[in-house]
């Protein structure tokens, strides 16, 4: 499962107050329950808690994720205790 951020209509979280950043940011390996931030397909830069994100790095609950200008905290809606089954 790929998460993408942007305006365009096939996006994982949209922005309603875009400011032109947009593109693949991350990753959810189902087999082994673990989520990837990627630096991004677009323009601009993606930081995690104010590092910039030059290659794939692992996301872990309440990372900060900085892309353009917007910030945003990942919160994992599955983990040790529950998994989405793609059944």
């Amino acid at each position: 499962m790929v998460f993408f951020y942007g305006k365009k209509e096939k996006i994982s979280m949209k922005a309603t107050r875009h400011n032109g950043r947009s593109g693949k940011h991350g990753t959810y390996d189902a087999k082994h329950n673990k989520f990837s931030l990627s630096p991004g397909q677009g323009r601009g830069i993606t930081y995690c808690n104010d590092e910039q994100v030059e290659m794939v790095r692992p996301l872990n609950a309440y990372d900060v994720i900085e892309v353009g200008k917007s910030q945003l905290i990942f919160l994992p809606l599955c983990g040790e205790k529950f998994q989405w089954n793609e059944e």
